[in-house]
């Protein structure tokens, strides 16, 4: 038994800060930086964060399922970037209800379009930060 220690910080993940672009290659450039941000903090920190953005109390558990978390029976959480789109079947083997995916595991589009087909199959309910 351990005790976690929390303290309100800035988001780990980046925000659109929206403004009025010289031209549409600046906001063009905009996009693509903001597309290719990659979140701050550890992958625990992330889900962590994005559990209580949900409404989960701090004392859901929140399990390491070796690259990715199980928080409660019911949420898979995929939120590192060094996680392969490829092992993304291994979170239907817990029979999630959601499943939150970090927006830079796909690396083409079709990868992100199979996955949620596969969500829909399953009846379970697919999306990316």
């Amino acid at each position: 038994m351990g005790v976690r220690v929390y303290q309100a910080t800035d988001s780990h993940f980046p925000a659109w800060r929206a403004k009025a672009y010289e031209n549409d290659e600046e906001l063009e450039q905009a996009l693509i930086d903001y597309v290719n941000a990659v979140p701050a903090g550890s992958p625990r920190e992330r889900a962590d964060e994005v559990l209580l953005k949900l409404g989960y109390p701090l004392t859901t558990p929140l399990e390491d399922k070796g690259g990715w978390y199980l928080a409660g029976d019911d949420l898979a959480l995929i939120l590192d970037e060094k996680f392969k789109a490829k092992d993304l079947m291994k979170v239907f083997e817990v029979k999630p209800t959601t499943v939150i995916v970090l927006e830079q595991i796909f690396k083409k589009d079709e990868e992100k379009i199979n996955f949620d087909l596969r969500c829909k199959e399953r009846k379970v309910i697919f999306e990316t930060i």
